[in-house]
């Protein structure tokens, strides 16, 4: 029993001596500087789309409302897809 505390003091040493290489080596990196997006891009969006006017008179023609419904309205859900070979329950 007196040899497992020195042979998981070596791992926790090499843990703790990477942790510190690391904090150094982050910390060592020079500053990362955040600049403004280009004006062309912040216009962009949604924006595009404020004067965009929908024809609705469509759903108003005898051809779409013709048209039926042939499944469940509302859908109920169920199984679907394929079955999960890697689950504790298959």
């Amino acid at each position: 029993m007196d040899r497992s505390t020195p042979s998981n003091l070596i791992p926790i040493l090499i843990a703790i001596a990477g942790l510190a290489l690391g904090y150094f080596y982050y910390a060592s990196l020079p500053p990362v500087t955040i600049t403004d997006l280009p004006q062309d891009i912040k216009t962009s969006g949604l924006n595009n789309f404020k004067d965009v006017r929908l024809d609705v008179k469509t759903l108003d023609k005898p051809q779409f409302q013709s048209l039926k419904i042939y499944g469940e309205s509302p859908v109920i859900p169920g199984i679907t897809g394929k079955t999960d070979i890697f689950s504790q329950t298959y």
